[in-house]
């Protein structure tokens, strides 16, 4: 898509990709905020700055969360993807992008988390409906301060989350950040800042809760 644009904005220059436009003018603008609402929904509970972050996946929506969870004030990254060209792409475009350390660690069966970590993120298909793969994480590697995040949507509450509360980690699940996405993109497009409950009161709604 970005060939057929105008212009580009930063978000998208850092990420390399666009997940949406604007006219201005009759010119196509790209943006790109697949990473916005990840940040939103884990400053609810906690601000990033300073967080030891771990992501599994660093896929299209990966890199952008990646991206923009730097920029929300991470000390450091580490992305633990099966592909090492493409974990090592990704880590060197974070810091060439936001100064922030990011490195690239081995896929494994189960993966053993850093010490330290604060943050561990899954940004990968595992753990999605209907198969409800579990992700295979070394449990006592990870701390009882972690915040586990999730991306998938369905269930709202996956495997990987109902473990990470088992171990006593505070949870951000995959419905939360589309509520935080959704809210961005109706402000963009409208104008309008919306309120929280009516989206919050429809995404339950939808899912029959």
């Amino acid at each position: 898509m970005i060939p057929l644009l105008d212009e580009v904005d930063a978000d998208v220059k850092a990420i390399g990709a666009a997940n949406y436009l604007t006219i201005e003018n009759g010119r196509l603008i790209g943006h790109n905020n697949d990473g916005k609402g990840v940040v939103k929904a884990i400053q609810k509970q906690r601000s990033l700055k300073g967080e030891h972050v771990v992501m599994l996946g660093a896929g299209g929506a990966g890199r952008a969360m990646a991206v923009e969870i730097a920029w929300a004030g991470a000390a450091q990254l580490t992305l633990v993807t099966r592909r090492e060209a493409q974990g090592r792409e990704v880590a060197e475009r974070i810091t060439a992008v936001s100064g922030v350390p990011a490195t690239w660690q081995a896929w494994s069966s189960p993966v053993r988390v850093p010490q330290g970590t604060t943050l561990l993120m899954n940004a990968t298909h595992l753990g999605c409906a209907p198969d409800l793969e579990p992700v295979p994480i070394d449990w006592s590697s990870v701390g009882p301060g972690c915040l586990a995040v999730d991306v998938i949507t369905n269930p709202r509450i996956t495997p990987f989350l109902q473990t990470a509360r088992e171990h006593g980690c505070g949870v951000v699940d995959g419905v939360e950040m589309l509520v935080q996405l959704a809210m961005q993109l109706f402000t963009l497009w409208t104008g309008v800042v919306p309120e929280e409950a009516v989206f919050q009161r429809a995404v339950a709604a939808a899912l029959g809760e």
